[in-house]
């Protein structure tokens, strides 16, 4: 996911060896929990690379053969917590608002008038291992 030339391969693999790519859902993501001052930059570094990068490189992969056949569809997996502050998960808010930025920027200004639909689906909390699975989480899952 954080590799922008394995992306360009894995895409390349696809569709000589599976067909026409009409539907990526990126739905990838890490989570790591932390109040200001006391992250980790290897935690940074890991939740921007999957969470940012990763969305837009895959989403520049497969558009990249989308736009020749003028159809397709970008599903991007994103969160409730890019229009919201969220407790204690420092890096969720700011990150999802970029995947968000970016859902928004390629499908109207970029990959609509390609025939290329985006959407991007940002559900709210879920129960989910992840929180507890965080290098600052000290709690148990419920």
């Amino acid at each position: 996911m954080t590799d922008a030339a394995a992306w360009q391969v894995l895409v390349a693999k696809i569709e000589r060896e599976v067909g026409a790519l009409d539907v990526l859902i990126y739905v990838a993501g890490v989570l790591r929990s932390g109040q200001t001052g006391e992250l980790e930059p290897a935690d940074i570094d890991l939740t921007l690379d999957v969470n940012v990068r990763g969305t837009i490189y895959g989403c520049n992969a497969v558009a990249a053969v989308m736009k020749p056949r003028r159809r397709g569809h970008l599903i991007n997996i994103g969160s409730v917590a890019s229009l919201y502050a969220t407790p204690v998960i420092y890096d969720v808010r700011g990150q999802q608002v970029r995947r968000r930025g970016f859902s928004i920027a390629a499908a109207g200004e970029f990959l609509r008038p390609h025939g290329i639909a985006v959407t991007l689906f940002g559900p709210g909390p879920v129960k989910t291992a992840m929180p507890w699975s965080s290098s600052a989480a000290t709690r148990t899952p419920p």
